[in-house]
């Protein structure tokens, strides 16, 4: 339930702010991005880049209802990008956060009907088979 939850949360607050946290090391990172309602993973090289963790924050200037992604490949708001040129080179792959909730809620859906406790005799366990009064005798 809480994976669910985080990406309810992560889309609303892409609504109105753009967040990257990512890592380099020797000229190589990675990094994840969310923005406009999408979660993003990015990894290259680039030859300016520090070595070390990096987070930003930023506000949204304006919201998109279906954002213009230049020089990228996406459909129904999944993407994929593959960039390189002299100094840079990057590979990126975008789901929305939508698809994400879907498929949490499908695992846990299926980690439930597989872990639920199963029924063993009768429907409701609380049914007697014999009055109380009479020990031996039929249910009327």
């Amino acid at each position: 339930m809480v994976p669910i939850l985080l990406c309810l949360g992560a889309w609303g607050w892409s609504r109105s702010h753009s967040t990257w946290i990512g890592y380099g090391h020797h000229g190589r990172f990675v990094m994840c991005e969310s923005w406009w309602g999408s979660a993003d993973v990015q990894w290259g090289t680039n030859t300016g880049e520090p070595d070390g963790w990096w987070c930003q924050i930023e506000p949204q200037t304006y919201a998109q209802f279906w954002p213009d992604y230049r020089g990228v490949n996406s459909f129904l708001g999944f993407r994929y990008s593959d960039r390189h040129n002299m100094t840079h080179t990057s590979t990126r792959l975008g789901a929305p956060w939508w698809f994400l909730i879907i498929v949490f809620s499908a695992i846990l859906f299926v980690v439930w009907r597989k872990t639920r406790p199963r029924g063993t005799g009768r429907a409701f366990p609380v049914e007697l088979t014999a009055p109380r009064s009479e020990p031996g005798g039929k249910t009327q």
